[in-house]
């Protein structure tokens, strides 16, 4: 059996955010609900560790950098604080 949450469960929830974590979106519409989702599995048993290393493998393979500014605007603008992280330099390691 596969460690869960799995990357795809994961990529499939960050997506919604990736648009307006690299500027292409002014609104995260979608993504709020969605990092309501994330911080649920986080909660589950290895979760913060493993979402930290999906969301590393989808902000790699979408080519662009994340605005810092949006990253720390999106708990504000949410309501609702990642219970992962979330930055280009994310150790997922700790």
């Amino acid at each position: 059996m596969g460690e869960y949450p799995n990357c795809y469960d994961v990529a499939w929830g960050f997506l919604p955010c990736v648009n307006f974590l690299v500027g292409f979106q002014e609104t995260p519409s979608y993504c709020c609900n969605q990092i309501k989702f994330l911080n649920k599995i986080a909660k589950q048993n290895n979760g913060q560790k493993r979402i930290c290393k999906c969301i590393e493998e989808v902000v790699y393979e979408c080519g662009h950098r994340l605005v810092s500014s949006r990253v720390d605007s999106l708990a504000n603008i949410c309501g609702v604080k990642p219970g992962f992280p979330i930055s280009n330099s994310m150790d997922c390691n700790t």
